[in-house]
């Protein structure tokens, strides 16, 4: 009895032992990461518990029928590093900007858009602000600046205070509005940068031009911006616009004129690299325009929407994965194969798009159609 008493104790150890280091891996891997911890209660509550843990406030503005809003909750906030640094450096809290206080609070911080990530100090102040969807390493690198103090509105306007003609400074504080939706707000700051350094000596007085050029949403303030700064590092992104203008501005012309663009962004890759991120997402946006126009055309013969459907998955090499496009991309791609009548490519590309959006509503809606072989 006293050998098999000791063997079960060994065994149980070993057990409790084995548990306790798959329970470590399980939780270290994310599998029981439950994403960030939203607080409950009203404004007032919130902010009295930042005063009481001395951290700042996470705020999301949010909406029922954002799109974006949701790819955060379902990308960024349930990212396992994102979750762990927002639950212990700071508290976080969710308001819907059209119902209740959310309403007031929008008004009191100027929200209009959504998503939005408000930061405040814990007496109501604002650090810093999130516009728009951003993905999760972005989105983790960005909040441990703000809570370090770093890249805020109160660090720009610390350096104005003790230079208020630094150049860079006030780039910087112009280029901070702008990404916050502030376009009006951000001129003044970008004019003075250019007046303060006409040379371009601080080599941001070529940026800020960029950027009123871009405020004014014009091409021809764009092309005035590569004629007099033709070497700078935003020129890239200038030929990116006006690349983007055109092609958009092409979307009700014939496709002969769509397919002209491809040519431009060849000689961007060449120029910059295959590898070039912001003219990759360009390209990728391309090429679905282009594919959903020869797809949707009525004047699209059955050869011109096949080759739209190659296009468009052309497109996915070059899109950013991860946020929902995919699955609308196999969408317009099942319902073109559908609407010609082949329901077996429409299927295996239904089935696609509802792999990444099992809850989509329409998605659900044209596998029925294709189910029932229901053609247009």
């Amino acid at each position: 009895m006293f050998h098999i008493k000791t063997y079960n104790s060994e065994l149980m150890k070993s057990i409790k032992t084995l548990f306790i280091l798959i329970l470590f891996i399980l939780i270290y891997t994310g599998v029981f990461a439950q994403g960030i911890n939203f607080s409950k209660g009203k404004f007032g509550d919130v902010m009295n518990e930042a005063k009481a843990k001395k951290k700042i406030v996470m705020i999301d503005f949010f909406t029922d029928w954002c799109h974006w809003c949701k790819v955060l909750d379902e990308k960024v906030y349930s990212n396992p590093q994102v979750a762990a640094f927002a639950n212990d450096k700071q508290v976080n809290w969710k308001i819907d900007a059209e119902k209740g206080e959310g309403i007031d609070l929008a008004k009191k911080y100027n929200v209009s858009g959504y998503p939005t990530i408000l930061f405040l100090s814990a007496d109501g102040a604002e650090v810093d602000r999130i516009v728009g969807y951003m993905p999760a390493d972005e989105f983790l690198s960005l909040i441990k600046e703000y809570n370090d103090g770093k890249n805020t509105f109160g660090s720009f306007d610390n350096a104005l205070k003790k230079n208020p003609d630094d150049p860079k400074a006030n780039f910087l504080m112009g280029k901070k509005i702008f990404d916050n939706g502030d376009n009006e707000g951000a001129m003044k700051y970008f004019e003075k940068t250019i007046k303060l350094d006409p040379d371009n000596k601080s080599e941001v007085a070529d940026d800020a031009a960029y950027y009123m050029a871009l405020s004014k949403g014009e091409e021809d303030a764009v092309r005035m911006f590569l004629l007099y700064y033709p070497k700078s590092n935003c020129a890239k992104n200038a030929r990116i616009f006006l690349l983007e203008s055109s092609f958009q501005n092409l979307e009700g012309a014939g496709t002969d004129a769509l397919a002209g663009a491809d040519g431009d962004y060849q000689k961007l890759f060449a120029e910059y690299g295959n590898t070039d991120k912001e003219i990759r997402e360009s390209y990728g946006n391309y090429l679905i325009t282009y594919s959903l126009k020869l797809m949707n055309d009525e004047l699209s013969t059955k050869e011109q929407k096949l080759e739209g459907i190659e296009i468009a998955k052309k497109s996915l090499d070059y899109l950013p994965t991860g946020i929902g496009q995919e699955g609308w991309v196999w969408y317009y791609i099942a319902d073109t194969y559908r609407k010609s009548g082949d329901f077996v490519n429409a299927e295996d590309a239904i089935a696609k798009a509802i792999g990444y959006d099992k809850e989509n509503k329409l998605f659900d809606d044209l596998k029925e159609k294709i189910t029932k072989k229901e053609k247009e």
